[in-house]
């Protein structure tokens, strides 16, 4: 099973995130700031991040730095998602693996995590966005 760490300051919207991705078949974890995902990270494995770039704490950008800045993980993919415009994100940091525009479309987020997890080993079922409602489309 593909594992993918959501990590967003918004805790209903970080666990309603996580919760969908588990109804889709991925085990979700959850940070709700970057230096959190990172103990997690040096912790469990992890396919796919997905954070927020705009957090309390340790922002998005931040934990992006320090992910590409060490060897055991500037592979990993890592899915940036804000409300800013992508020209905007990726002013702030250009390393990501894939940008979603906020509120987010399911299909689009579980198309950018099917396509950097291992395709091999497809999840094991399709989710809806219940509980989403103003955040996923």
């Amino acid at each position: 099973m593909r594992t993918v760490l959501v990590v967003d300051d918004e805790t209903t919207i970080a666990d309603a995130l996580a919760s969908m991705l588990r109804q889709a078949g991925y085990r979700a974890l959850v940070a709700y700031e970057g230096a959190q995902a990172l103990e997690v990270i040096g912790s469990e494995h992890v396919d796919v991040v997905l954070t927020d770039l705009v957090m309390t704490g340790m922002d998005g950008a931040t934990l992006l730095r320090w992910l590409r800045s060490d060897p055991t993980t500037h592979e990993l993919p890592v899915i940036l998602m804000s409300m800013l415009s992508e020209e905007r994100a990726f002013a702030l940091c250009s390393d990501y693996s894939r940008f979603l525009r906020k509120p987010l479309r399911v299909e689009a987020l579980l198309a950018a995590i099917g396509a950097l997890s291992n395709p091999a080993e497809p999840p094991a079922r399709t989710a809806g966005g219940a509980g989403l409602h103003g955040f996923l489309n």
